[in-house]
């Protein structure tokens, strides 16, 4: 069981990873990326999340001021979330990132395998940070089982 999430080969273009969360059924993983209440455990300390293809999300970090909001744009219920990915301020919004989370069963509880992109050449710097990201955040979902 590794401590953090590991980043899977591909282009520079977009992120890969994928995790074993034990502890996690498929059920209970996919709820703490999609309820508000669970969702803030591990990630933002607010969050708003209308949990539905085309609906919106918006989470808060005001101690930091961040603000990432985006649309659901994939929502297949315990198998896989789909959503842009915009920093208030940051990348433009009509040409957004976007992220796509599967999630699975694995022998120990569940299991994440996420896609991160379409990054440009230039968002090299903004690339490493999100992979930081995920592996800081991902440490703390997985901290709740562990």
């Amino acid at each position: 069981m590794g401590a953090t999430m590991l980043q899977l080969p591909t282009a520079q273009d977009r992120i890969v990873m994928t995790e074993e969360f034990p502890g996690f059924s498929v059920e209970e993983l996919f709820a703490h990326f999609v309820q508000p209440d669970l969702l803030c455990l591990w990630w933002p300390k607010e969050a708003e999340v209308d949990p539905h293809a085309g609906g919106r999300y918006h989470l808060f970090w005001p101690s930091m001021s961040w603000s990432l909001l985006g649309t659901i744009y994939e929502f297949v219920p315990d198998e896989r979330v789909g959503f842009t990915w915009i920093w208030e301020g940051g990348k433009p919004a009509d040409n957004p990132l976007k992220v796509l989370i599967g999630f699975g069963r694995s022998e120990s509880g569940a299991r994440i395998l996420l896609e991160h992109g379409q990054f440009e050449p230039e968002d090299a710097e903004a690339r490493e940070g999100i992979i930081e990201g995920w592996i800081h955040f991902g440490a703390k979902l997985k901290s709740l089982r562990t």
